[in-house]
């Protein structure tokens, strides 16, 4: 089953308040009660304060509704390497966090719950911005989860590394690299003035929105639904070539050219890389974990590539698996509604959210006058949230305004399929460019794409 766009104008006539929905066999009790387990649990063990914070919700939650009792301290988050064992052992939580790229994947092997009665009799139908509904949609009509955010994603820029850098115009601005070339330009010089990396990367995550931009199309379709990998091309070895030349000639990247994601955020934070892809979920991190000036972090849109501009668009979903009831179903829309996740910003939400804004002023960190990618259509809850948020907001968005203007942009969701699994075979390919100089490189496109389909796609299939 793949998940595709459904058209909004149907949907009242594909969604009877008289369908068939749920997947659990018989209705969970507790002294009558209907038992909702909520998977992501904070760990007290990790995070006391937080864990005492969820603690006084499910207080507040099961006053407020007598007939659920949340059943809590499951702090099981989805991983790849665990998901299907846990899935089989029926060790799952009525719902969790996954990303939108593992939808597909969790519902072909029916451990997804489809939710769609619960949500049409909550009355959420309609307020599903239509990006995010297609993402969680199945040919049928069918669909399995809420989303909880979305990013898409922009060019990080260390403003005082490339001040140091002379990299700054007549009035004072900071330069902006339109286009890779640019970017690379930029680098290059950010490391002969500082001595620092003038860019890194996060491996294949990170890659896509230069390969797209290349032209590269990783996959295709066939007539059957099973897919082929297609990246074996010119653009791809094109995209390969770039990342080389950042290396080799521009001498771009951090003295440990490879990094992971983790790395890569620290030597953003710490004042050693100058520029990164990202999205301003991240910020918070540079600010509270690695101590970086919120004032020297500037967000800008994906540069140019060949071919066009895009960036990739990706999130996180709170996906009902299999052994969810109806009732449960029901019991999880008003668990998320009353922790602000649905369109609806109820006083306990808006309690919620209060905290959670108070804890990152705190902590030391940033808070936005704004969410920047809505996942309802639900002018009313934007509305209220910039009204919280105008509180404690404490960001000069000036220094987003670049980021925040999608002229030209296209955005782009992950590949459909085996996208997690595309990513680790895309690190390889980078890990070979920036660790051998005389690596071949239409030799690797081909292997690579011919690892992708053997060990990926064919499995998929």
């Amino acid at each position: 089953m793949k998940l595709k766009k459904l058209l909004c104008i149907g949907m009242a006539a594909v969604l009877s308040a008289g369908m068939v929905s749920g997947c659990g066999a018989d209705k969970t009790e507790d002294d009558g009660k209907v038992v909702l387990e909520v998977g992501n649990w904070p760990d007290k063990d990790v995070d006391k304060e937080t864990a005492e914070r969820y603690a006084g919700y499910k207080q507040q939650f099961e006053e407020k509704y007598p007939d659920i009792r949340i059943k809590d301290g499951n702090s099981y988050g989805y991983d790849v390497t665990t998901f299907n064992v846990k899935a089989s052992g029926g060790q799952l939580p009525n719902f969790l966090e996954t990303w939108f790229t593992e939808i597909n994947k969790i519902v072909d092997a029916g451990y997804a719950c489809d939710i769609s009665n619960e949500l049409y009799q909550a009355g959420l139908m309609d307020q599903f911005n239509p990006d995010m509904l297609e993402l969680l949609t199945d040919e049928n009509g069918r669909i399995y989860g809420v989303p909880e955010n979305a990013y898409a994603q922009g060019l990080f820029i260390n403003k005082k590394l490339f001040r140091d850098a002379g990299l700054v115009n007549a009035d004072g601005s900071i330069m902006i690299p339109d286009t890779y070339d640019e970017l690379a330009d930029m680098a290059a010089t950010i490391k002969q003035k500082t001595g620092v990396s003038g860019f890194s990367l996060a491996g294949g995550w990170h890659l896509l929105n230069i390969a797209w931009s290349y032209g590269v199309q990783f996959m295709e379709e066939n007539s059957d639904g099973t897919y082929t990998a297609t990246f074996d091309s010119p653009e791809f070895n094109d995209t390969l070539q770039y990342i080389y030349d950042l290396c080799w000639e521009d001498n771009a990247f951090p003295d440990n050219k490879f990094v992971d994601l983790t790395e890569q955020r620290k030597l953003f934070g710490t004042y050693q890389t100058a520029m990164m892809f990202g999205d301003p979920s991240i910020v918070n991190e540079f600010v509270t974990k690695y101590g970086m000036n919120k004032d020297d972090i500037m967000l800008v849109k994906i540069p140019e590539g060949p071919k066009g501009r895009y960036s990739q668009m990706g999130g996180g979903v709170i996906i009902f698996t299999a052994n969810t009831t109806p009732e449960q179903a029901d019991a999880g829309l008003k668990w998320l509604e009353f922790m602000g996740i649905t369109p609806t910003i109820t006083e306990e939400a808006e309690q919620a959210l209060r905290a959670d804004y108070q804890k990152q002023i705190d902590d030391g960190g940033v808070v936005f006058p704004k969410e920047f990618f809505s996942i309802w259509r639900s002018p009313e809850r934007e509305q209220k949230i910039e009204e919280i948020a105008a509180d404690y907001a404490n960001v000069d968005m000036a220094d987003y305004d670049d980021y925040c203007d999608f002229t030209g942009v296209t955005i782009k969701p992950e590949e459909p399929v085996a996208c997690q699994e595309l990513y680790t075979v895309l690190d390889g390919a980078i890990q070979e460019i920036l660790t051998n100089k005389n690596v071949d490189i239409k030799s690797l496109a081909k292997t690579t794409n011919e690892d992708f389909q053997k060990n990926h796609l064919d499995k998929q299939n």
